[in-house]
């Protein structure tokens, strides 16, 4: 008999912020003299059918961690970090001490613990992490889509002709589990192609598409190489992503388009080959820079991207319309002199080159797996 998940959490009692859950339900006796109600818990007959239920009904991880959810805020005071654990049942009878329970007390003879097991998100100490558990025990390349979704928090779909059991997965292919649930396939789509497009060189957001770049190829290299190591795909097999269903191949496509050549080619090369993407696009003039939607610094004669705090020392210019001759402008820069002018050139130039250079590293993260585990045809 199933728990319904919305019944399956959580108790507040010694300890008060244990959590556990089972789908293995089978109800325990009940002494006459109490009634318990819907016995809340339940246990498991081992670690790797714990670990396997736990990420299912709860693959969130709150732990704090990039691109995951915040560090888990409890109601009554205290913060810490919230993923599956399984451990021995060995503090309370989950069938008929839904609250209470005595630590150290199990429901074998005796009141010594029977070796069920029981598992929490929370970090008791003598539990074990259940990431490592579940990635050695995947038999089968949809457990591998399940491990390796838990592990990098976004949704994987799992192989052609197969279901995927994660609460909150359906129709949520490569979403972000926790955190933002940023949808990463829309996510690099839409900047991908701002990125590539000439109707503005500031449309693109190169951090949204850096950050599920590097998602997806996290996931995707965990799905080949974790697949490899079990022994669930060899080479003679041709690439495993050939198994995925049309939401699968649909991301491979994208991640080739948009991801991959960033990492495929220096700067200089991928600027060579795509001259209007905009992180090659370089203004000289203020009707250029206004023209194609950025904003023209006059004092120091430098196009950027509108946002909240430009580096301009005068008013910057927005539209070709507020673009002055070259001739007034020089008349403007009568105040300030031309070593602070320099100086001034300078720092900017050094802030741009520094956010270039973060963002190339950002999304370069990308070549091995471009060279190692892209489909055959690409």
């Amino acid at each position: 008999m199933l728990v319904p998940i919305s019944d399956a959490l959580v108790t507040r009692s010694q300890p008060e912020h244990f959590s556990l859950l089972s789908i293995e339900q089978v109800p325990g006796p009940t002494p006459m003299y109490v009634s318990y109600g819907p016995p809340e818990f339940t246990t498991f007959s081992n670690s790797t059918t714990a670990c396997q239920a736990c990420i299912e009904f709860f693959p969130e991880k709150k732990d704090g961690g990039r691109f995951h959810s915040r560090l888990y805020e409890d109601e009554k005071g205290g913060v810490w970090a919230q993923t599956c654990r399984a451990g021995s049942c060995d503090f309370r009878d989950p069938q008929t001490q839904p609250v209470g329970g005595v630590i150290g007390k199990g429901v074998g003879p005796g009141g010594e613990p029977d070796g069920k097991t029981c598992i929490t998100r929370d970090p008791v100490p003598w539990y074990a992490d259940c990431e490592p558990i579940v990635m050695s025990a995947a038999s089968t390349v949809n457990e591998v889509t399940r491990y390796c979704s838990y592990r990098e928090q976004i949704f994987i779909p799992p192989p052609a002709k197969t279901a995927s059991y994660f609460a909150g997965s359906k129709d949520n292919a490569w979403r972000r589990i926790g955190g933002s649930k940023e949808q990463c396939m829309e996510t690099i789509e839409k900047q991908g192609s701002a990125l590539m497009d000439t109707m503005t060189f500031c449309d693109s957001d190169l951090l949204a598409l850096s950050g599920c770049c590097e998602t997806v190829f996290d996931a995707l290299t965990c799905v080949a190489e974790t697949a490899k190591s079990n022994g669930l795909w060899g080479a003679e097999h041709g690439s495993i992503f050939s198994t995925f269903d049309e939401e699968g191949s649909k991301m491979l496509d994208t991640f080739a388009q948009y991801c991959v050549p960033l990492c495929q080619n220096t700067k200089e090369e991928f600027c060579e080959k795509n001259p209007s993407a905009d992180i090659c696009v370089s203004f000289e003039d203020c009707s250029g820079c206004t023209a194609a939607g950025g904003l023209w610094c006059p004092k120091l004669e430098s196009c950027h991207c509108p946002g909240p705090d430009p580096p301009c020392i005068a008013p910057p210019v927005e539209t070709p319309l507020g673009c002055l001759p070259k001739t007034k402008l020089k008349e403007l820069r009568g105040g300030v002199g031309k070593k602070e002018k320099h100086k001034a050139d300078l720092q900017n130039e050094k802030a741009e080159e520094a956010k270039e250079k973060e963002a190339e590293e950002a999304l370069c993260k990308y070549h091995e797996f471009a060279q190692k585990w892209r489909k055959p045809e690409d």
